[in-house]
């Protein structure tokens, strides 16, 4: 039950890791072209 609960764990994290990879990358993308007012701020 816990190794079924800690696989579980990771594929969360896993999926966080590539939102936030792919948040970075269009945060980069905004930067490099047109920086979003958020952003300005």
């Amino acid at each position: 039950m816990a190794r079924i609960q800690r696989k579980r764990r990771v594929q969360i994290v896993q999926q966080f890791m590539d939102w936030l990879a792919s948040e970075q990358a269009l945060s980069g993308f905004s930067l490099a072209g047109r920086p979003l007012p958020s952003i300005a701020v």
